[in-house]
């Protein structure tokens, strides 16, 4: 059978799938798509929308289209096959079939119909999926007996909570797109395996069950408010009114969607900002804010921070993360001075500290319940160019973002009063100004909150920052150390008098926690340089303690080389002082790190590699460099002078000839190349130096330094020279001027000086 291709649909239609019936319910599914255009009714149409859960994106089963062939997944073709009539055609809108799924195109505009296309179905079915615990379709019946008996006012049996939260806990409830596809709905039916209940029985009963979630707030959130869009779905009404922009439920603003949703999960990340555009009340075609495949997440998600905050200074964003770091000017406007949570919103009072405030009477707002809570101590602000306020939360030296955009709503349908009668949210937004404070911010779209369990700690924040290698991350570390420190001296004083106990108890977690994540940064060698260059020495023998110093700690380094090559002297004494590392060890490149510490110049490195006595100076890597050799050649002359100082380092060594490198070069004719007067005179003072060694163009030091016009190190080496050496001088620089012009591409002069010998 051929693969089914679809045909080009029309701008303002769908498709429509026609669900033929089956007295066999386990036979092959046949089917047929045909067209409709969408707005040709203000009322309801007759086909049922299909919410679901995609599941795995293998897709092991087949339908029948019009004698052709389409491959679906495991979790829609049961559900197929549950939704199949005997002897009546379905008519059904299902995304994975209804729309071209290879053509990014029609996929980016059929998204933005699916509010409407969701709003006009007659129903919208929601598939839990098949039900493969034992008892778990009846947890499904229990709950429409707990509605049918709170409705008539009977007693109602609880029955096993257990058996009804793994009903919740199935997919369908974490998914982003199942938000809009029930806000949109006029009727909703609730499908798991064969049984099947009304939307609106499926929240009363639940309601009626009060259960406990265990404890489980997270959970208890995420349930709430999809119960509350499903719930709503009988009162909408079922005359749409046509629109000649672009269909929206007009839930609220695109910002508060995103705090709201922001738990919520998505297969693709540009889809937990598209899957909420059909629920906003914002004209978002004028704000340029189109659902488009095409773009990268991290310039969507710039695109998302300008258009939420519009007057931003930067707004710095990465592919492989939901985290934005932005900076801003800012009104700050008061503080949270109390919070109490409700079920649907959190009741936060505000002390105002804005002089643009002139009765400082403290507020009490009400905010919508989402994934974080505010605590007391968070900032009440205004950015640059913004409307509504902000609540940020202090966060070492910058701030995390707690809530991006909040209508702070005492009364309905209207934004709070300040001032009782005297001011207005208007009236404050004209006398404001222009704001002068920069903050530097990080908003995380991912970092949910356990509101049991307090606001995100400095190292939450630096872990995230951290694996983008974004610079603020030190800070945040530094200051995990400090606070760590302090609570190490603390246990110090109480172990002095005995009274430790307790205090080990409450912290033991939160220190485990720091721990192990400080070891997770470069075998935690990084952090513990941190903690020396801070004086947090406790730390640092605390981590001195727990590392591994032979670890591979990222780029096939080892501890000692990652610091020798970085120049961190203390990390390679404290290596040093283990007696577990071999000081003269080879990566894969054959570097040791010596040689490492050598081509960056960092001399205190070399000297304490060089004070154990059991390094080789003359070790080479794999493409013949030694420690002398790279320091030559990029001039760091003290590190020369310790590798000469120290004796072993021979003058002479040249690096092998290569089909690609400077080759049979000692280090003198490499200093008289490059004009390294320093280092000349170093080498030129070391014992056992060959003065008159030719490199493979046949070219010594003095006669380099001649083609190279480097007139004061000429003069130096040539006074160094015996009568026979100086004899053949001229005629060497002849020669090699020669075999220059034959080889230009080895050596590029302009001119050669004309200056004689000494």
């Amino acid at each position: 059978m051929s693969t089914y291709q679809y045909t080009q649909l029309p701008a303002g239609r769908i498709r429509i799938l026609r669900l033929q019936p089956h007295q066999d319910k386990q036979s092959a599914i046949q089917c047929q798509l045909s067209d409709l255009e969408l707005r040709d009714s203000e009322g309801l149409c007759l086909y049922e929308a299909l919410s679901y859960v995609w599941g795995s994106p293998n897709k092991p089963h087949s339908i029948e289209i019009e004698g052709c062939s389409l491959s679906v997944g495991a979790n829609l073709y049961a559900a197929l096959l549950r939704l199949r009539h005997t002897s009546l055609e379905r008519i059904l809108w299902v995304d994975a079939i209804c729309i071209d799924q290879t053509n990014i195109t029609e996929k980016e505009q059929q998204i933005q119909l699916m509010a409407e296309i969701y709003a006009k179905a007659r129903s919208v079915i929601i598939w839990l999926g098949e039900a493969t615990a034992a008892g778990s379709e009846e947890a499904l019946e229990e709950i429409r007996v707990a509605a049918a008996n709170a409705s008539n006012g009977v007693e109602i049996s609880m029955p096993e909570e257990e058996p009804i939260l793994e009903i919740l806990k199935l997919p369908w409830f974490k998914r982003v797109w199942v938000l809009q596809e029930v806000a949109a709905a006029r009727h909703v039916l609730v499908k798991f395996g064969r049984v099947e209940i009304d939307g609106y029985a499926f929240c009363t009963g639940l309601d009626a069950l009060e259960l406990s979630y265990h404890g489980d707030l997270d959970l208890q959130l995420l349930i709430r408010s999809v119960l509350y869009l499903i719930r709503g779905a009988v009162f909408r009404p079922r005359q749409i009114a046509e629109k000649s922009v672009r269909f929206s439920l007009g839930i609220c603003p695109l910002s508060e969607l995103v705090e709201m949703y922001r738990n919520r999960q998505a297969t693709e990340r540009h889809d937990k900002v598209y899957a909420l555009f059909g629920m906003c009340s914002d004209d978002l075609d004028d704000a340029g804010l189109l659902v488009d495949y095409k773009i990268p997440w991290n310039r969507l998600l710039q695109k998302l921070v300008n258009y939420i905050l519009p007057h931003c200074l930067s707004v710095s964003t990465w592919n492989d993360s939901q985290v934005a770091v932005i900076v801003t000017l800012v009104h700050v406007l008061g503080k949270v001075s109390s919070v109490k949570t409700q079920e649907e919103s959190q009741n936060v009072t505000i002390d105002w500290k804005t002089p643009h405030i002139k009765d400082h009477y403290p507020s009490s707002w009400s905010i919508k319940a989402s994934s974080k809570s505010a605590e007391v101590g968070d900032i009440v602000c205004l950015f640059d160019g913004c409307s509504r306020p902000t609540i940020i939360r202090p966060c070492g030296l910058n701030w995390v973002i707690v809530f991006i955009s909040i209508t702070p709503a005492i009364k309905p349908a209207e934004l709070p009063s300040l001032f009782y009668d005297r001011w207005n949210w208007a009236d404050l937004l004209e006398s404001l100004g222009k704001p002068s404070d920069k903050f530097e911010l990080i908003w995380d779209l991912d970092m949910q909150q356990d509101q049991r369990n307090g606001p995100p700690s400095y190292l939450d924040i630096a872990t995230v920052i951290f694996g983008l290698n974004f610079s603020l991350s030190s800070v945040y570390f530094k200051e995990s150390i400090h606070a760590l420190e302090s609570i190490l001296m603390q246990w110090q004083v109480y172990k002095a008098t005995q009274e430790v106990q307790d205090l080990m108890v409450k912290n033991e977690l939160e220190i485990d926690h720091i721990i192990d994540t400080l070891l997770g940064i470069y075998g935690g060698w990084l952090p513990l340089k941190w903690a020396i260059d801070s004086g947090d020495m406790v730390v640092a023998g605390l981590l001195l303690h727990c590392a591994d110093p032979n670890s591979e700690i990222g780029y096939d380094l080892t501890p000692l080389e990652w610091a020798s090559q970085n120049g961190y002297d203390l990390v390679v004494k404290l290596l040093l002082d283990t007696g577990k590392v071999a000081p003269d060890s080879q990566n894969e490149q054959g570097e040791t790190p010596l040689l490492l510490a050598a081509r960056w110049g960092y001399d205190k490195v070399v000297e304490k590699l060089l004070d154990t006595g059991n390094v080789d100076p003359d070790t080479g890597d794999n493409s013949g460099e030694t420690p002398l050799l790279v320091a030559v050649f990029s001039n760091h002359a003290a590190v020369v002078k310790l590798l000469l100082e120290n004796g072993k380092a021979s003058p002479n060594v040249k690096k092998e000839v290569t089909a690609h490198s400077w080759v049979g070069r000692t280090p003198l004719i490499y200093a008289a190349q490059n004009g390294c007067l320093e280092i000349v005179r170093l080498l030129l003072d070391s014992d056992g130096l060959d003065i008159n060694f030719r490199d493979e163009h046949g070219g010594t030091s003095c006669e380099w330094a001649f083609v190279k016009g480097h007139k004061e190190i000429y003069n130096l080496i040539a006074e160094r020279l015996d009568e026979e050496s100086r004899e053949d001088l001229e005629r060497g620089q002849l020669e090699l001027r020669r075999k220059i012009e034959e080889y230009p591409g080895e050596v590029r002069t302009s001119s050669v000086p004309h200056f004689g010998c000494v």
